[in-house]
């Protein structure tokens, strides 16, 4: 999930829609499954509108949730989720990527990688927030 893709707005919502339940990491994991599907699909290729786009994510994401679905998400809410996972996925590619290509010490094992890039990523946020989307950043 290394590639660059741009942020989305989200279409104005009613005054009468609330704010959806949380997600799960069941939820996140398949709606990162669901956008690689049809971002990577070359049957359809680039030739959809943005909203088309997103109503293939959403009908894919719905259909395969199944009993791990916390409730229904609407274009919206999956929207909204994926503008809050893709940042910050992106942001600790980058970390990674940096040390990846940086000389490693001897004895390092891909797992003293992963660690150094949550230290990386704390280090290069704003408020010093932890990377916990690591269950989307493996997809």
């Amino acid at each position: 999930m290394s590639d660059n893709f741009e942020t989305v707005t989200i279409p104005e919502l009613s005054k009468k829609a609330g704010r959806g339940a949380n997600w799960s990491r069941a939820e996140d994991q398949q709606l990162c499954l669901s956008f690689v599907a049809i971002a990577t699909n070359v049957v359809i290729g680039k030739g959809q509108t943005c909203k088309s786009f997103w109503d293939r994510i959403k009908t894919d994401y719905n259909a395969k949730i199944g009993d791990n679905a916390v409730e229904e998400r609407t274009s919206a809410a999956i929207i909204s989720r994926w503008n809050t996972i893709n940042p910050s996925v992106q942001k600790f590619t980058g970390c990674y990527e940096t040390l990846l290509r940086s000389v490693q010490q001897s004895g390092s094992s891909p797992q003293d990688l992963v660690h150094n890039a949550y230290a990386l990523y704390k280090t290069s946020t704003k408020n010093g927030a932890p990377f916990v989307l690591e269950h989307c950043w493996q997809i």
